[in-house]
């Protein structure tokens, strides 16, 4: 390198200023290189470089001179290749570089050796798509249908040559086609089978060994017509019969064509090198320079790739700005993406699709895991749609046009993998619209057909008029003047023609109605011929036959709804094929005779053989009422429905037929002599029981002072005569002989007055349903003489105090002590006294009560029956009531103790006790007694005492007498006589105090006004003063005390806000003498205080000592012994 001089040329090696050696010191110089080819550009490739860094440089200029614009400045860098650009923001038409050199005053290096070379830029170069046959509509596009031809015309325009240029047109479906020239023209034509967006781009090369191509993009869409979706073209019903028809609708929908640019990312190996980045490129310009505004643009990104294991994967989508998601980063463990086949790198295995989405929930690890395949059979995740690690919101705001790329960082060796391809998901409505069409049918109909009934719109009615398959053709033309069809075949079924069958004729039933019920199967095969394929169903209707509706169910029983006659509607399916046809079913009904089915039952009394409920009846006596007059019919008798039936077993000799039960029924069969139809009506036959007979006891009226007559009530037996039998179904009269009972004549009324004592009185029972009697059955009617019960008529009530037991109204009640009040005078030798809860249980002379008697309620009213033991009179008796009264004892309660202070001290808080009954001076009567002594004057309610002992109190209810004594005590109580001593040493980890208390109290103690406790000892207390107080529980007074408890303060804070300012030691103020020194923690005497100083401001010489612990040490007399000891321990200071 030479100062100040130019070099033109394309050839050489261009060294520093030392050439091969090392450049010089304290140089600065200046050479410039231009191209000697007319329109080349120079080019230094530095193949060495070598400079003191930072100290030596050169500086690059685009130009002949250093006036142009610099390229670089290099000193520990080498430059590399640079090349001189023609146009710049300074042009250089010469295509010259200029080189500045400049060096310090030390060191010196090999410096550069760079290649010289020249470079020609390609021309200019325009390619253009004249034409096409057929013509591209006036939006420039081109639609065709599928499997047509296109004819394109291309030429190129060059700013220097075109000769040897070629020309490729690229169809967009990944083949390119070269045309025959004319000229700067080229010509080919290309057919397109498949439906879709093509952009077809012609690029024009020319012969230079650069290969130049054009610099425009010249393209061309090309619309190919998609087959439309008939989804929905189809018939109402595919199978029907034949005569029947359905609808077949025509449905079209048109399939959108989308040309998505964004996929096709190029294959990308992931080798087996760790730590190496492996990239793979996608170049999008179909969004028309759109920036991502919303994340839901951006729907998804899918890779189709396979990799052996996804735990040292990281992988990163980048927009074409830069902005990066990570998708997946390094978990997985030894999970494997799509079907590796091998580790070794020999080759790719099968790619499965995994798609990123912000709508998914999973991460890739957390997929579903399947088996791989062959032949590394192993767990890999299932290919799907998963959650990306990173969001998608930072790809907010790139440019969608650009390139995108997809990062694969590998960090461990020992696997590999390939990504075959991969693809941006967008939105639809962000495509251009040249990149999507839609086309639309103006032309559709089904095609002609003599076998379509009706066409509304594109729905058709079709009735074929034979069976088997038909077929019809929907037909639709696009926009694009495409055609497309769909077929849509129907099958018809054979129509089914059952036979008429012969009518059904059936007897009435017992109700002469002209209704019966019928078996309809009984003709199924008769209809369908034995066809095994063809099933029957009945209606009432040929309207609910021909709809399938309310079939007849069951039909093995049915009752005819028309009078006599009726028709029935039968339908016949075919189970093969569904398809039915119908006829007609008569059904008969014969008329029965008309006989009466409600003849009387015929009815005797038990009077042969009694008790065999048999007698011999005449059958023949309802014959006449039940023919009713008919002529033409028959009457049998039989003993059971069955064989009246089926006419069997008739009863021989019916007027002199003996029963076989009671009640039995017979039947009787009457038969029309010429239809044969009959009916069976019945009647009973009954031997109606005699009455029951039962024995009659006396009838004895007890009256005092009896005469022998009285008014005897005879109805009042009648219920024990008919003994239990239903009173409403028999009749009891009473007579004075057996004869007028055997004939029930001159029945006696009630009352009646005896005409003798005792007097017989014979009865009569009748059933009043039969007329079947008994006058078996007689008793004596007698007075006598009775006792009496409280005859003075004066109530009795026997009242006792509640002594027994609580007092809540109940007593032991003596009742023997009542009978003299019961008899009033009567001899109780003869009279017995006995005691009832109830007035029933007194009649009865039941469940007597015992005595002594406790009451079951306050009051409560019990009976006294009175009973004459004499034998003669032993049935007659009287009762009274007698009343149980129970007084209440007065009711109060004392408590059980009392307390007076005695040796107060001024604290006490209750005075002399006052003992209460609560309880009224006008209701009671009050008298007190100390240690057993009456106390004189003391009759009022409540009494204060003024000294200890043992009281009691009588109280009287001055209406009842009834009284309750009461006792309590008075106990004295005194305040307490304190002193309090710590226990625990100086400086203790656990201070104690203990209080003793003297005095003749119940107490509790205190510290510091803190809660009260039984316990005489405190523990854990602070250091310095404590207040101690000790009370009587029973309110008798207090006291209190002081002790002091040495210890230090384990901090303090001397910021001057008047809390822990500073430091002393508590509770050994009272020792003056004692010595207290302070230290650093190195053992410096910072200060000796005075137990009854202020203590220790934390400084020292005037200056704030900083936060730290320090240490003490004290010398006092241990307060428990008095002996003199030595004490250390450290605090802390804060700030």
């Amino acid at each position: 390198m030479t100062d100040g001089t130019r070099s033109n040329t394309c050839a050489g090696t261009f060294y520093d200023s030392g050439g091969v050696g090392n450049y010089r010191n304290n140089e600065t110089i200046t050479h410039t290189l231009c191209p000697n080819i007319l329109g080349s550009q120079i080019q230094l490739d530095f193949t060495s470089f070598d400079l003191e860094a930072n100290a030596d440089f050169i500086t690059i200029y685009n130009g002949p001179d250093t006036t142009y614009d610099v390229i670089g400045t290099f000193s520990a860098t080498s430059p590399g290749l640079v090349t001189a650009a023609l146009a710049s923001a300074q042009p250089n038409p010469l295509g010259c570089l200029t080189i500045a050199q400049s060096t310090d005053s030390v060191n010196t290096f090999s410096g550069w050796e760079a290649t010289i070379s020249c470079f020609q830029p390609c021309q200019n170069i325009v390619a253009s798509l004249d034409s096409t046959l057929p013509a591209a509509d006036p939006d420039g596009i081109v639609r065709i249908c599928q499997g047509d031809n296109i004819t394109f015309n291309g030429s190129g325009a060059f700013s220097v040559s075109g000769v040897g240029a070629s020309y490729e047109l690229f169809m967009g479906d990944g083949v390119s086609l070269t045309g025959p020239l004319i000229g700067d023209a080229f010509s080919t034509n290309y057919t397109f089978n498949d439906e879709g967006i093509y952009e077809v781009s012609l690029v024009v090369t020319d012969a230079s060994p650069q290969g130049c191509t054009s610099t425009n993009k010249e393209s061309i869409f090309v619309y190919v017509s998609s087959t439309p979706d008939f989804t929905g073209t189809q018939a109402a019903n595919d199978t029907f019969c034949l005569g029947e028809s359905t609808t077949i609708e025509g449905v079209v929908t048109p399939v959108t064509q989308i040309a998505n640019c964004a996929n096709g990312g190029e294959e990308t190996a992931l080798g087996d090198i760790q730590g190496v980045t492996f990239t793979s490129t996608l170049d999008l310009d179909c969004f028309q320079s759109q920036n991502l505004t919303n994340i839901a643009q951006l729907e998804s990104i899918c890779i189709v790739m396979e990799h052996t294991y996804i735990g040292d994967l990281e992988i990163t989508a980048i927009s074409p700005n830069g902005q990066r998601v990570t998708l997946h980063n390094r978990t997985g463990t030894s999970l494997q993406l799509g079907n590796p086949i091998v580790t070794d790198g020999t080759g790719p295995g099968q790619g499965w699709e995994y798609c990123f989405s912000m709508s998914a929930t999973n991460l890739l690890p957390d997929g579903n895991l399947v088996q791989s395949g062959t032949p590394t059979t192993s767990l890999t995740v299932e290919a799907g749609t998963y959650l990306p690690v990173g969001d998608f919101n930072d790809f907010v705001g790139t440019p969608i046009d650009g390139q995108w790329s997809l990062e694969i960082i590998d960090y461990l060796a020992q696997d590999d993998g390939t990504i075959f391809s991969w693809a941006l998901n967008f939105d639809e409505s962000l495509f251009a619209s040249n990149y999507t069409f839609t086309p639309s049918y103006p032309t559709q109909g089904w095609d002609a057909d003599l076998s379509i009934t009706n066409t509304v719109g594109n729905t058709i009615t079709v009735q074929p008029t034979t069976s088997g398959t038909h077929c019809y053709t929907y037909r639709v033309i696009d926009d694009f003047g495409c055609e497309y069809t769909e077929q849509v075949c129907v099958e018809v079924l054979p129509e089914v023609i059952p036979l008429l069958p012969t009518p059904i004729d059936l007897c009435d039933d017992n109700i002469n109605d002209g209704f019966t019920v019928f078996d309809l199967t009984i003709k199924d095969s008769e209809i369908t011929g034995g066809n095994p394929n063809w099933s029957v169903q009945y209606f009432e209707t040929n309207a609910d036959a021909i709809s399938n509706t309310s079939p007849i169910n069951p039909a093995t029983s049915y009752t005819n709804t028309v009078v006599n006659s009726q028709t029935i509607y039968v339908r016949v399916t075919d189970s093969a094929t569904s398809c039915f046809g119908f006829t007609t079913l008569d059904l008969n009904v014969l008329p029965n005779p008309d006989s009466l089915d409600d003849a009387p039952d015929i009815e005797l009394c038990d009077d042969n053989n009694t008790g065999d409920n048999q007698e011999i009846f005449d059958l023949t006596l309802n014959e006449a009422y039940i023919l009713n007059g008919e002529v033409g019919v028959t009457a049998t008798y039989y003993q059971n429905d069955t064989d009246a039936q089926n006419a069997v077993n008739a009863i021989g000799t019916p007027t002199t037929y003996t029963n076989t039960s009671s009640p039995q029924t017979i039947y009787v069969r009457v038969t029309n002599d010429v239809t044969s139809c009959f009916v069976v009506v019945d009647f009973d036959i009954l031997v109606n029981e005699l009455p029951d007979a039962t024995t009659v006891t006396d009838y004895f009226i007890c009256e005092v002072n009896a005469d022998g007559v009285a008014q005897f009530n005879l109805e009042s037996k009648t219920t024990e005569i008919l003994n239990g039998q239903n009173p409403t179904d028999f009749a009891v009269t009473y007579h004075i002989s057996q004869t007028d009972a055997n004939t029930g004549a001159n029945p006696l009324a009630s009352p009646y007055t005896n005409i003798s004592n005792p007097q017989t009185i014979y009865a009569n029972i009748r059933n009043i349903n039969t007329n079947c009697y008994d006058a078996s059955m007689s008793f004596n009617i007698e007075e006598l003489n009775t006792p009496s019960a409280n005859a003075d008529l004066v109530p009795i009530e026997y009242t006792l105090c509640d002594d027994f037991n609580a007092n809540d109204g109940f007593a032991q009640f003596d009742l023997t002590t009542q009978d003299a009040f019961v008899l009033d005078g009567q001899d109780p030798l003869v009279n017995v006294v006995s005691y009832y809860a109830s007035q029933t249980d007194a009649d009865a002379g039941v469940n007597a009560l015992g005595s002594p008697y406790e009451n079951t309620s306050n009051p409560q009213i019990i009976y006294a029956r009175v009973d004459d033991t004499s034998a003669i009179n032993a049935v007659c008796y009287a009762t009274t009531e007698l009343t149980l009264n129970v007084n209440l004892l007065p009711e109060f309660a004392l408590d059980n103790n009392y307390v007076i202070c005695v040796n107060t001290n001024g604290t006490e808080i209750i005075g002399p006790p006052l003992i209460d009954t609560g309880l009224s001076v006008f209701d009671y009567t009050f008298e007190w007694r100390l240690n057993n002594v009456v106390i004189l004057g003391a009759t009022d309610s409540s009494y204060l005492a003024t000294q200890s002992g043992d009281y009691s109190v009588t109280v009287t209810n001055n209406i009842t007498s009834c009284q309750l004594v009461e006792n309590t005590t008075v106990s004295e109580s005194t305040p307490p006589l304190v002193t309090a001593t710590v226990t625990s040493s100086a400086f203790a980890n656990n201070h104690i105090i203990e209080v003793e208390a003297l005095g003749g109290g119940d107490y509790e103690y205190s510290l510091d006004n803190g809660p009260w406790q039984d316990s005489n000892i405190f523990e854990n207390v602070s250091l310095g003063e404590h207040i101690v107080m000790v009370r009587d529980k029973n309110g008798c007074g207090f006291a209190s005390t002081s002790v002091t408890v040495i210890d230090y303060p384990k901090f303090f804070t001397p910021n001057g806000d008047g809390y822990n300012d500073t430091w002393n030691i508590s509770g050994i103020n009272s020792q003056p003498n004692a010595q207290i020194f302070i230290f650093d923690r190195y053992g410096k005497l910072l200060k000796q205080i005075s137990p009854t100083g202020d203590g220790w401001n934390g400084t020292f010489n005037g200056y704030n000592l900083p936060s730290a612990d320090y240490w003490f040490t004290v010398k006092y007399i241990e307060p428990n012994s008095g002996d003199k000891k030595e004490y250390s321990a450290h605090f802390a200071l804060k700030r």
